[in-house]
């Protein structure tokens, strides 16, 4: 994968193509299992990771590969209740498992694409052998699953989450200010993602440039 930013789970209009991503020690792993497809060991892959790391990039980016499609919990739900509505061999994705998914759903899903040659991949917060599944038998597949787990950020890709951050909210920020907030700032995804959005508004209430000034004074809580 040609990489250059890593674009995150943002509420906001963010890039999400694999020219956006940053390859980094804390999601190579990942990105080899997402170039390999579909010469993967499993119909399965599971990948987890913290809040706002770029799983969801990650997925469209398979998606954009392999036309997977996205199921939502109405299609889970029919698959729960025993009705053929993905055909054999289909390549299909689930973002942020847990969030209120169908269990059942999730297990016939997991048991069709291994029956007729399909693809899955899922995603969801946190480490995938830890996933919070209370169905025992779906529990039993997750666990037999491949994973990866993307790590929170190392210095250099802290920095460039930062400017991706910035830049998909289309403000203009000086590398002083970033270094700054990167040496400063609680070092994960989610807190970059949070202060990012926090510096926007209040710069924009303020309708001032952002500077270190603003940035010391957010992180202080002022």
């Amino acid at each position: 994968m040609t990489a250059r930013q890593l674009a995150l789970d943002l509420p906001c209009r963010g890039a999400m193509g694999m020219e956006d991503f940053l390859l980094s020690p804390c999601n190579r792993d990942a990105v080899r299992l997402i170039d390999r497809w579909p010469d993967w060991d499993d119909a399965v892959l599971l990948v987890g990771g913290p809040a706002a790391c770029g799983k969801t990039h990650l997925l469209n980016v398979w998606r954009q590969r392999s036309a997977a499609r996205m199921l939502d919990e109405t299609t889970l739900k029919a698959l729960a209740a025993g009705h053929a509505v993905l055909p054999p061999g289909a390549v299909v994705a689930v973002d942020g498992l847990g969030q209120k998914h169908s269990e059942a759903g999730l297990f016939h899903l997991i048991n069709w694409v291994r029956e007729t040659a399909g693809f899955l991949l899922i995603t969801g917060r946190g480490v995938p052998s830890r996933w919070d599944v209370g169905l025992a038998d779906l529990r039993s597949r997750l666990r037999a699953a491949p994973q990866v787990v993307i790590a929170q950020p190392d210095d250099a890709l802290l920095r460039a989450v930062l400017a991706k951050l910035f830049s998909d909210r289309q403000l203009k920020v000086a590398p002083a200010v970033i270094d700054y907030l990167s040496r400063h700032m609680e070092r994960t995804f989610d807190s970059a993602r949070r202060l990012v959005g926090e510096i926007d508004s209040r710069s924009l209430t303020a309708k001032d440039a952002i500077t270190i000034r603003l940035v010391k004074k957010i992180l202080a809580g002022g």
